[in-house]
């Protein structure tokens, strides 16, 4: 009997050890910091690489969305360059993968300084559902799409890359 009750002492206290030193390793996994709405983003980035343009004009597309009660998908993007400001006529995101299949308009609104194209769309509602889009610019199926005025360079068309994508989280609270 005092061998059995030992033998169960010692297990006990194995255990309790395994017990406390598991729960002291996986603490941040008790202690979940995280706050607000869950949410995602892309973003994807092109260069117009022309010898025209020195500056090698920059754009980006991003795409946000948040899982609240409402849900909210936004989208905002930019064209940064000297030489493409004021000459923009018309751009469009397109499908790659369907024949530049065109997806959305996007107006051709000029920005400040050297923005030759910004906006946004707050909430998101263009005909491509936010899925299907958001979907397409992660496979890197979406290109930009410029029509200008510039001699020899009536249209413009760049892949848009996107930043390495992370998915769906919560901002930590501290």
């Amino acid at each position: 009997m005092p061998r059995r009750l030992a033998r169960t002492g010692r297990w006990l206290e194995r255990t309790a050890l395994l017990a406390i030193a598991g729960s002291s390793l996986s603490g941040c996994l008790l202690y979940d910091d995280h706050c607000g709405d869950e949410s995602r983003s892309i973003s994807a980035t092109t260069r117009f690489v022309e010898p025209w343009d020195p500056q090698a004009g920059y754009a980006q597309v991003t795409l946000v969305q948040h899982r609240t009660a409402e849900p909210l998908e936004s989208m905002w993007w930019v064209v940064l360059s000297d030489s493409l400001k004021g000459h923009i006529q018309a751009a469009h995101l397109v499908d790659t993968g369907s024949g530049f299949a065109r997806l959305l308009d996007v107006p051709p609104d000029p920005g400040a300084a050297n923005e030759a194209l910004s906006g946004d769309l707050s909430p998101y509602h263009g005909p491509t559902p936010f899925e299907d889009l958001f979907q397409l610019v992660l496979d890197r199926r979406v290109a930009l799409e410029l029509i200008t005025d510039l001699p020899g360079k009536a249209l413009l068309r760049q892949t848009l890359i996107p930043r390495p994508y992370d998915g769906w989280g919560r901002p930590h609270c501290s």
